[in-house]
């Protein structure tokens, strides 16, 4: 799944995405915030996914963009999914 709007991720690549986190199969979505972050964590897992909202880390933002710093501020979320394993 991919997207087109600003701050969609292809293939899980993208700036402030946890490496650990891709080293392990999960694909960096979006930011959102808490709410809406929730939201999505609930429609990807009722789809089948494992899905998770991790803290936005400061090196996902632009340290010249104020808008980018009220995200980190008002404790924005980054959506990462990936199939589920019935091994794990």
């Amino acid at each position: 799944m991919t997207g087109s709007g600003k701050g969609s991720v292809e293939g899980g690549q993208g700036r402030g995405a946890d490496p650990a986190r891709l080293a392990e199969g999960w694909v960096r979505r979006f930011i959102a915030d808490a709410a809406r972050a929730d939201e999505a964590v609930a429609l990807y897992r009722s789809l089948g996914m494992e899905a998770e909202a991790d803290p936005a880390r400061p090196d996902a933002l632009n340290a010249g963009c104020g808008d980018c710093q009220l995200v980190q501020l008002l404790n924005f979320r980054v959506i990462y999914t990936r199939r589920r394993d019935p091994d794990r």
